[in-house]
């Protein structure tokens, strides 16, 4: 995400001129998810990655819907909607739709499976139980989720903005949706306890709440930025050394607490605050020596790249840890994994510059012209 002129806050940028501190939580998150996939699943958390994206899009796509509105008083849909296309499309359509189509040429496909994945339905398909799809292709579940949020996202927004009180109706809405899908995961939980397991990870409805909680933290760094002073209390709380503190002690409680109605229900609210928490404190920090370390930390050239890259990074993984993997098993299982992981890392590296590169460039030479 690049800086909106007029941000009144600490946060480090790259040398791309992005909010350092996001794409760092980017790649950590990513990295959860590669390295958890690559055979080390029950050891790594490799679906903690998965809800800190959900947090993560949710916040900036609402952060700078807001910003939009500020500076123009209206939201463009259709402009909106053609900048999610020109970011997912091209990865997708190569890295998964393209050998799928070659995949399917020697082994039997769920051509409806297929499409959903394509109309970004598929964890709908994850929580019957999956389809025949490419090896390693079922990731995209989580790219539903978020698409889903996107459609919806952009219609409530644009019948909001012609209200003076959009942004505390979109506010009321968020909290809304965060309260109902807490409490209908949590009902599931209790339902015999592991039972619906596979249906609370897949579901639309309960994973909601990760995106809406990103949602708020967009909301209210937003009202900071246009309300606040550099000595409020939003500021020295959020923006303190202890909230960092906070925001670890919540992700290392939503791995140890191992009772099953929690890791069905506050397990994945705990892990989108941590995403939250860190997000905000990038932005609200001081100038004291944890802060600098955290801005150096952000600014590591390779949590940089991985972070821009997470994208391809989540797409090709896994289908290339499914292709390679049967040719590493006479290596140790430390060893393959990490070796798998750094494989499927640096291949989506290539792919974002072989193909979100170009396309960024072609998006933003088209967006000028209209």
């Amino acid at each position: 995400m690049i800086p909106q002129k007029g941000l009144r806050s600490t946060a480090p940028l790259n040398a791309a001129n992005r909010f350092a501190h996001i794409d760092a939580l980017r790649a950590f998150a990513v990295t959860l998810v590669v390295v958890a996939h690559a055979g080390l699943g029950d050891r790594v958390p490799g679906g903690s990655g998965v809800t800190i994206f959900f947090a993560i899009s949710g916040f900036i796509i609402t952060y700078l819907a807001l910003n939009e509105r500020a500076r123009t008083g209206s939201f463009a849909i259709g402009r909106f909607y053609f900048r999610r296309a020109a970011k997912l499309a091209p990865p997708f359509f190569v890295l998964i739709c393209v050998p799928t189509l070659i995949w399917s040429a020697f082994n039997s496909l769920d051509w409806r499976a297929f499409a959903a994945q394509i109309l970004f339905a598929y964890n709908w398909y994850k929580v019957d139980g999956g389809a025949a799809v490419l090896p390693g292709s079922g990731v995209v579940w989580s790219l539903a989720i978020e698409e889903q949020f996107y459609v919806v996202f952009a219609i409530l927004w644009l019948v909001l903005t012609r209200s003076p009180a959009a942004v505390r109706l979109l506010s009321a809405v968020t909290v809304v949706v965060i309260v109902a899908s807490s409490c209908l995961r949590f009902a599931f939980a209790l339902d015999g306890p592991g039972t619906l397991s596979h249906r609370i990870y897949y579901g639309t409805d309960t994973r909601i709440d990760a995106i809406a909680f990103g949602l708020l933290c967009a909301i209210a760094l937003n009202w900071w930025e246009r309300r606040g002073k550099p000595s409020d209390v939003f500021r020295r709380t959020l923006g303190s050394n202890w909230s960092l503190v906070a925001a670890i002690g919540l992700f290392g409680a939503s791995l140890l607490i191992r009772d099953q109605v929690f890791r069905d229900s506050a397990r994945y609210s705990l892990q989108a605050l941590f995403a939250c928490l860190v997000l905000l404190y990038g932005f609200l920090n001081g100038t004291s020596v944890v802060p600098r370390v955290f801005a150096a930390v952000a600014r590591l050239r390779f949590l940089n790249e991985i972070g821009l890259a997470s994208y391809s990074i989540y797409l090709v993984h896994l289908p290339i840890i499914y292709l390679i993997s049967p040719h590493l098993q006479a290596l140790d299982p430390y060893s393959r994994a990490l070796l798998l992981a750094a494989i499927g890392i640096v291949a989506g590296v290539a792919s974002y510059h072989v193909i979100e590169v170009p396309t960024l460039r072609m998006r933003r030479r088209l967006e000028r012209s209209l």
